[in-house]
């Protein structure tokens, strides 16, 4: 059939129009899945990832508590042996000493630390760590040996003790401060609570100047 030159044109034969492109502009789908909208795998995947985040959190929380420990028990494990040496210190003096307060110093000395260094070794106990004899006399010092002898000699004992025993006893008051500071448990906090006043106590009754009535 032939056509009149002023026909219009069937659509299909039409010439695209310049606006076309607006019109036929469908969207296009997302290619992210949704959420919400997955499949069961992938909100397996999802509880997967969630729980494997939360285990790998929990690993670092504990390394970083576990590493406060293992420091806190070192200064522990000095303190036991800075315990020890008092101890020794305070029984090789005694049988030297002359006056009632050299004496009093030495016994009370003996007494009171050997009760603490059993708590702080049940502290460290509780920790997991059995203090080895080597450990408890690493702070030995033989020059306090060789300086009650001398003193003995020149008949100047119960001075030498006394400040030897007082420097030490400010030394180990100092590390149950710094064991103090660095534990978290609270019994932990009360046992050198306590000892750091019996030590801060018996060294102020040694320094505090004497009245007479």
């Amino acid at each position: 059939m032939l056509m009149q030159p002023n026909q219009p044109l069937p659509p299909s034969a039409a010439p695209p129009s310049n606006f076309d492109f607006i019109l036929n502009n469908t969207p296009k789908k997302s290619r992210i899945p949704s959420l919400g909208g997955g499949g069961l795998k992938q909100r397996i995947l999802i509880v997967l990832f969630g729980v494997l985040g939360l285990i790998i959190l929990l690993v670092i929380v504990s390394s970083l508590l576990s590493g406060g420990g293992k420091g806190n028990t070192q200064t522990l494990i000095d303190i036991a042996g800075q315990q020890t040496e008092l101890i020794r210190i305070a029984d090789l003096g005694y049988p030297n000493t002359s006056s009632n307060l050299s004496k009093n110093l030495a016994t009370t000395t003996s007494t009171s630390t050997k009760s603490a260094l059993q708590s702080v070794t049940a502290i460290l106990k509780k920790k997991g760590k059995k203090v080895t004899t080597k450990q408890l006399s690493i702070k030995k010092n033989t020059k306090t040996d060789t300086a009650f002898t001398t003193a003995e000699q020149s008949n100047q004992f119960d001075q030498t003790f006394n400040q030897t025993m007082l420097a030490s006893l400010a030394t180990y008051r100092t590390s149950l401060k710094q064991a103090y500071n660095g534990s978290s448990g609270k019994t932990e906090k009360q046992t050198l609570a306590d000892i750091y006043n019996g030590v801060d106590l018996l060294i102020t009754s040694q320094t505090a100047p004497t009245t007479t009535p």
